[in-house]
């Protein structure tokens, strides 16, 4: 009968110790964001324990001396309850002296046992799958237990803190959320089917607008359609036709001299009534606003959003317009393949191996579609135009080749002197992987 009452007192010394297992792994394991998001559906608990993440150290010590107590009461009630029944069963067989032995070294790892399986592994491993649901739960006998020993927690944790300090330790936790944590929820929610990968790509794209440059996003100087101040009205009048825009940028002898933009209602209002176009008459030019070419891409929706315009005037260092960007192409930066019409994309895939690619496509956009090697942090082009010129290290031909990553590019189209349009085609595994771009280059 005495057996049986310490057997029966192990197994609550067991349940015990697997509490404050399941407190310390919940408690440490626990995401701010979840708790955060339970806090704000007014659970009180929540909040008691990102209040004691902030400051682990008591907790720590709670459970360290409830674990460590436990295990030195669990070692000497298990060793008073098996070593009897394992001696009654061992003294037909062997010696006193021997059985009294075997039965010692039985009991031990029978309650070794009983606390690593039952008081630790299976605990853990419940409180890392459900980490935030136990913290909840625990928190509050936890919260008792500082009470009741809160004279042995400060000095034991007093004295933690003094050899963390002088051994220049972190003593509080930084949890931080990081662009890698955020993406690694957003994978496992594509893997497990609750975010499409077209919504990943859009989350992608908006932690990269802090490192992408307007230059990768805005439409080159060489394209952009403007008006000069003493242009013509049948000149107008032809442009507004052939490239029905909303707003246009209006310039005084060259483009680099921007005056202002004129918005197509304007004109389309005085076509109405009969008026000559006259972009030269006092109020109807509005003021355009210019930024510098260093901005990313998430200062320049800012720049944009302060304007009345739908777009910004990028200017390079040297005071001459580098291009121009709108709130579309924003969107189209941000949202991908999500927006926009098949005929306006850049890169269209022909079949299962091979694309048509824009020579104005930015590297970005070329590095998100194509499994290319990781570049230079800073390299000298953005464009995949200009990284084709990069390789070759001269002005690209119609029909020069080169392979990069796994891929051969092709030049299809140059006009002046700038690569117009691209064939890129995917090699065979044994011709993949970047190559030196000495290598690269094809013989003249």
């Amino acid at each position: 009968m005495n057996s049986l009452l310490q057997i029966f007192g192990l197994l609550v010394l067991v349940l015990c110790s697997a509490f404050f297992s399941i407190s310390e792994i919940s408690l440490a394991a626990a995401k701010n964001v979840r708790l955060q998001a339970l806090s704000e559906d007014g659970d009180q608990r929540a909040r008691e324990v990102i209040a004691l993440k902030a400051s682990p150290g008591p907790m720590f010590t709670i459970v360290e001396i409830g674990v460590n107590a436990l295990a030195l009461a669990g070692g000497i009630l298990g060793q008073g309850a098996f070593i009897p029944i394992y001696k009654s069963g061992l003294i037909h067989f062997l010696s006193d002296q021997t059985a009294s032995t075997v039965a010692f070294w039985l009991a031990y790892l029978t309650a070794t046992l009983l606390f690593v399986l039952f008081a630790d592994l299976i605990p853990r491993r419940f409180a890392m799958a459900r980490a935030e649901s136990c913290a909840v739960l625990v928190i509050r006998p936890i919260t008792w237990l500082y009470q009741v020993l809160r004279p042995v927690v400060w000095l034991l944790n007093s004295c933690a803190t003094y050899a963390m300090k002088k051994a220049g330790l972190p003593t509080h936790s930084k949890d931080r959320v990081t662009t890698a944590d955020v993406m690694a929820t957003v994978n496992a929610g594509v893997r497990q089917g609750l975010i499409n990968p077209e919504e990943r790509s859009v989350i992608e794209n908006i932690f990269s607008l802090e490192d992408r440059p307007v230059s990768t996003a805005m439409t080159v100087r060489d394209d952009i359609i403007y008006f000069l101040r003493e242009e013509s009205d049948e000149s107008i009048r032809s442009k507004v036709v052939q490239y029905p825009h909303h707003q246009f940028l209006v310039c005084e002898k060259t483009i680099d001299t921007v005056v202002g933009y004129v918005d197509s209602k304007q004109l389309l209002t005085r076509l109405v009534q009969g008026k000559r176009l006259d972009l030269s008459e006092k109020g109807i030019l509005s003021p355009v606003k210019m930024i510098p070419e260093s901005l990313s891409m998430s200062e320049t929706i800012e720049e944009i959003r302060n304007t009345t315009a739908d777009f910004v005037v990028v200017i390079n260092e040297y005071g001459e317009v580098a291009g121009l960007i709108t709130l579309n192409d924003v969107m189209n930066t941000i949202m991908g393949e999500m927006v926009g019409l098949d005929e306006d994309a850049q890169i269209v895939q022909r079949d299962e191996n091979s694309w048509l690619v824009e020579g104005s496509t930015s590297i970005y956009e070329l590095e998100n579609t194509f499994d290319l090697p990781e570049g230079e942090e800073n390299p000298p082009y953005e464009t995949a135009g200009g990284l084709v010129m990069y390789l070759l290290r001269r002005i690209p031909k119609r029909t020069d080749k080169v392979t990069y990553g796994g891929y051969k590019f092709e030049v299809v189209d140059v006009e002046k002197n700038r690569v117009d349009q691209l064939l890129v085609t995917k090699l065979q595994p044994s011709g993949a992987g970047p190559q030196d771009p000495a290598q690269q280059s094809p013989k003249s």
